[in-house]
């Protein structure tokens, strides 16, 4: 019994080193740090550009809201920005679809403006919009040429024969010639069910204060 109980003793206290080992080893391992955030490498986003009319398209300190809606609707939305752009002196009208083109022609002008600085450094499109631009603004070489450049378009116009012949010639393709009829194709204002073909004739404009290209322009519709 005594030798039983020994080796029972000694069996169960090297078990107990073992499990000691075991644990001590277990809590003694190092821990594995977390991964870092994988680092973004795309640019910082652009902020959206600032609207140049009101806080989002939109200027409602242009209108008078003395003015019933009822009333003059236009005079409601937009009386105080007529009071603060009047037309200028050099123009027949003056609204925002001119401001904006103004504004493009400006832009537009500082481009070629640019084209003509850099001398031969210039790819062939923009080489050709500088040659057509100095071309066109050539007073001297056009006013020198005459009407040499149209003569045989104008020998053509001289040598109609008829009304039907002559709507032939100006109807061509890169013919510029102004005609008493400008044919289109276009929404039928009449339907919504598809188009039609609207031949114009010479528009009518009147002066109407800063509306002043108000058109009587007759449409008839013929298909």
């Amino acid at each position: 019994m005594n030798k039983t109980a020994s080796a029972a003793t000694l069996v169960s206290a090297f078990t107990c080193v073992l499990a000691a080992g075991c644990t001590q080893s277990h809590n003694t391992a190092p821990e594995t740090a977390p991964l870092a955030p994988p680092v973004s490498t795309s640019p910082p986003a652009t902020p959206a550009p600032r609207p140049q009319i009101g806080a989002f398209g939109l200027d409602l300190a242009a209108g008078d809201s003395t003015v019933a809606a009822g009333d003059n609707f236009y005079l409601h939305a937009s009386s105080t920005w007529l009071k603060a752009n009047p037309i200028p002196p050099d123009r027949t009208r003056w609204g925002t679809f001119d401001l904006l083109r103004t504004e493009a022609d400006t832009h537009v002008r500082e481009l070629v403006d640019e084209l003509g600085t850099r001398g031969t450094a210039l790819s062939p499109v923009e080489a050709k919009v500088r040659d057509y631009y100095r071309a066109y603004m050539n007073e001297g070489a056009i006013e020198a040429a005459g009407l040499t450049p149209i003569k045989q378009d104008l020998a053509r116009i001289a040598g109609a024969a008829n009304h039907t012949e002559l709507m032939r010639i100006v109807a061509e393709p890169g013919f510029e010639a102004r005609r008493p009829i400008v044919a289109g194709i276009g929404l039928d204002a009449k339907s919504v069910r598809g188009q039609s073909n609207q031949p114009r004739g010479k528009a009518r404009c009147v002066r109407n204060g800063h509306r002043a290209t108000r058109c009587s322009d007759p449409e008839v519709t013929v298909g």
